[in-house]
């Protein structure tokens, strides 16, 4: 799982959600 730093290293997560946030949820 990852946590905030997902907005960075997982682009999907920004592009999806588009919120760093909560990036748990979609894993």
């Amino acid at each position: 799982m990852m946590q905030t730093t997902s907005r960075a290293t997982d682009p999907i997560v920004v592009m999806t959600k588009g919120d760093h946030s909560k990036p748990n949820l979609l894993f």
